[in-house]
């Protein structure tokens, strides 16, 4: 579905925008259409802003890492090096347990 749009742009801008699209090989319209398209789209920043706000959310309600992963459709590796970086501490009884020792 597309929905059809006006828009005013002042003459010189639109000289500008016209002047880019030619040098671009495309139409005008596809440029607006490249900007709200862009404009629309939520940044990396802002999921991951989002995505550790929910993790301190579920945190707080003394979820396990393994929890807030299912609940939040994650990787539970992701969820606990978020976890960690925002210095919450691990609702795991167990603890994480090192890694033995390789031997040579």
């Amino acid at each position: 579905m597309s929905v059809q749009i006006s828009i005013n742009v002042p003459d010189a801008q639109y000289r500008l925008l016209l002047a880019h699209a030619k040098t671009r090989h495309v139409e005008t319209h596809h440029l607006i259409e490249q900007l709200v398209s862009k404009a629309l789209t939520p940044s990396q920043q802002s999921l991951r802003d989002q995505l550790r706000h929910n993790i301190r959310q579920l945190h707080s309600t003394g979820r396990t890492d393994r929890q807030i992963a299912e609940a939040l459709d994650e990787k539970r590796s992701r969820v606990s090096y978020h976890r960690a970086d925002m210095q919450l501490r691990s609702h795991d009884p167990r603890g994480r347990k090192p890694l033995p020792k390789a031997s040579k």
